[in-house]
C-alpha cells in the first residue's frame, strides 16, 4: 500500500469535521470536485470507503473513526513540533537497536 499524499490527510480530517464537502472545500479554500477527488484517491489508496453517503451528509465507517484518532494526534505532535511548544528542548527521536532480532 502506497502511502497517502498529506493534503489528502488534511482533507480527510476537514471532511471528517464538517461532515459535508461543501462546508470542507469552504473551509479548505478549494473546489468542492478537488475536495471529492482527494477523499476518493484516499478510499483508493486504503482500499476501503471511509464515509457512507446518505443524501448531503456524510457518515464515517468505523476505519474512517481509527484513522481520524490517529490523525488527531498526529496534527497535535506536528503542530507543536512546528510551534515550538516544546520550549527549547530539541527534538528527541527514540530507535530500536536490536530491530528485526
Amino acid at each position: 500500500m502506497d502511502f497517502p499524499d498529506l493534503p489528502f490527510l488534511r482533507t480527510f480530517v476537514t471532511v471528517y469535521e464538517c461532515r459535508r464537502v461543501t462546508e470542507a472545500s469552504a473551509r479548505l479554500h478549494r473546489t468542492q470536485p478537488t475536495v471529492s477527488y482527494q477523499l476518493r484517491r484516499l478510499e483508493e489508496t486504503l482500499g476501503a470507503p471511509l464515509f457512507e453517503r446518505r443524501s448531503a451528509r456524510l457518515v464515517p465507517t468505523p476505519l474512517a473513526d481509527r484513522l481520524f484518532r490517529f490523525l488527531g494526534g498526529f496534527a497535535r505532535d506536528v503542530q507543536a513540533v512546528l510551534q515550538g511548544s516544546e520550549g527549547d528542548r530539541p527534538l528527541e527521536i527514540a530507535a530500536v537497536s536490536g530491530f528485526g532480532r
